[in-house]
């Protein structure tokens, strides 16, 4: 092999081509990172026409709120992770659910009981309120009875899936999250 003038051996020579191919695969790992490092919200569907988690976000900074996407949560009775919101610091703190189109997220919200206490006949027991709404592809949750928080995401989101009177709940999993 002969590089700049010079010629390497045959070891030299695949230490060098390793090495190279170790700095490509770098650079394409740092490179992938990179685009996985743009904010959440700004995830659109194909159309970029359905309701998604970045216009949630928008709207929720057009009503004057303060919006933090914090990290990401999984429930087991869900079949995509949610991403927590944060709103104006804490509450109300949000889980909100973005399938990869509308039909999937139909499907999801309708396995969700009226009190919003079964998901999918599995029984839930939640540490607040659980107060779900589904607009496009995301659903949204929010455990609390705070009547401003469910003004405000009645208001973005429309109707609730759930009644938003306080249920009792009769048992099953206890579900909250941080």
């Amino acid at each position: 092999m002969d590089i700049a003038g010079y010629r390497l051996s045959g070891s030299s020579a695949r230490r060098l081509r390793a090495a190279a191919a170790i700095a490509v695969l770098s650079v394409v790992a740092c490179l992938a990172r990179a685009a996985s490092s743009e904010p959440v919200w700004q995830s659109q569907d194909a159309t970029g026409s359905s309701y998604a988690l970045g216009q949630l976000v928008r709207d929720l900074q057009a009503a004057g709120e303060k919006v933090k996407v914090a990290g990401r949560y999984g429930l087991p009775f869900f079949d995509v992770a949610s991403h927590v919101m944060r709103v104006n610091g804490s509450e109300p703190q949000l889980l909100v659910l973005e399938y990869p189109d509308e039909l999937a997220r139909a499907a999801a919200s309708q396995k969700i009981s009226s009190d919003g206490h079964s998901i999918g006949g599995r029984q839930v027991w939640w540490t607040a309120q659980p107060n779900f709404w589904a607009r496009g592809r995301v659903i949204v949750l929010y455990l609390g009875r705070d009547p401003e928080a469910l003004a405000m995401l009645t208001g973005i989101l429309g109707a609730s899936v759930t009644d938003c009177a306080e249920q009792e709940s009769v048992g099953g999993e206890r579900v909250g999250w941080p």
